[in-house]
């Protein structure tokens, strides 16, 4: 008789809680089940979301003010994305690009609704795009190594290509593309910061880390700022590592140097938000080249979640990604460019 474990998925629509959902996971398969939560739950076809228009050709992708369903071919393959564009958008000025990936297992609809930007998308004029993966078995994945290294799923050439159509259809600041995710999606952003860093102007990590993978082949073009953030009790993706996954300290360091930082980071105290008495810290690795950044928010006693101060955490995630994210592009920090 084999172990069983109990894993508790969180789904949010929009600002509201409206799923609390057990799913019994067996030895087997732990680590991949485990990951499957996350991110949110639902089907792979990335359904469920009222506020999302149907697919539509590849020819009439998105309108301002609406999320849209859209795809585009690659590799013989019909891939979808969801955006959303600021319902200001005019088309007279370049603005940035922000990608959301999503978890193991996990869709793009899940992924909006629990990690949502489109708030922050029409106050601070950025084009939103939250990609779908591709069935591994029957889960949508990242391929990054690890539990999904049977994958045959190019998907940093896919990330060029969906740049390049978004870019088509849209006035995208080429030197402000922005990636970040849940889990899965997490490493995906690793993924690119490596193998796509002369694209990719800074990237956030929410719960995921580098597989050993990504670890040992990262090759960045350039320095490039990277944020994490992960929870202690993270119970799927530990904070310390595993056979499967770098430990997180070992991925923060090895941004430090390659960006060239200060090795003594700067701490400071998360705020209390909640009041629960624990406080986390955010751990800040500055003077690097170009004026990138590393920061690590360690959040103590967190799982496996994306924070928000509306859920009741100490963190809002989306507010600290794009305040951190939109800082930086391909030649380092706005401020410090000439």
């Amino acid at each position: 008789m084999g172990l069983v474990e109990t894993h508790w998925r969180y789904r949010y629509q929009g600002w509201r809680l409206v799923q609390m959902q057990i799913e019994t996971i067996f030895p087997a398969v732990f680590v991949i089940a485990l990951l499957g939560g996350c991110g949110g739950s639902g089907g792979s076809d990335g359904s469920g979301g009222s506020d999302i228009g149907g697919s539509v050709p590849r020819t009439s992708c998105g309108s301002a003010g609406a999320f849209q369903r859209c795809s585009l071919q690659h590799d013989d393959l019909t891939r979808e994305y969801l955006i959303y564009v600021p319902n200001s958008y005019s088309g007279q000025g370049a603005i940035p690009l922000l990608l959301n990936f999503h978890g193991y297992g996990s869709n793009a609809t899940d992924q909006h609704n629990y990690a949502n930007f489109r708030l922050l998308a029409d106050a601070e004029q950025f084009v939103l795009v939250v990609p779908e993966g591709t069935l591994l078995g029957d889960r949508q994945h990242w391929a990054v190594g690890s539990w999904t290294s049977e994958s045959t799923t190019d998907d940093i050439d896919f990330v060029k290509t969906l740049i390049d159509t978004v870019s088509s259809d849209y006035l995208i600041d080429a030197t402000r593309v922005y990636a970040t995710g849940m889990s899965n999606g997490g490493y995906m952003s690793y993924h690119l910061a490596c193998n796509l860093s002369h694209r990719i102007a800074a990237i956030a990590s929410v719960t995921g880390s580098m597989s050993f993978e990504t670890y040992d082949g990262c090759r960045p073009a350039q320095p490039t700022s990277v944020m994490q953030i992960h929870g202690t009790d993270d119970d799927v993706v530990p904070i310390d590592g595993d056979t499967w996954t770098k430990p997180i300290d070992d991925v923060i360091d090895y941004w430090v140097v390659y960006d060239g930082c200060d090795p003594e980071a700067e701490v400071t105290a998360v705020p209390d938000s909640n009041e629960d008495g624990v406080i986390s810290e955010r751990l800040s690795y500055d003077q690097c080249i170009g004026g990138t950044e590393v920061r690590y928010y360690r959040m103590n006693g967190m799982g496996h979640i994306w924070p928000e101060t509306f859920r009741g955490d100490d963190l809002s995630g989306a507010s600290v990604i794009w305040a951190f994210l939109s800082k930086y592009s391909t030649q380092g920090r706005i401020d410090q460019e000439m």
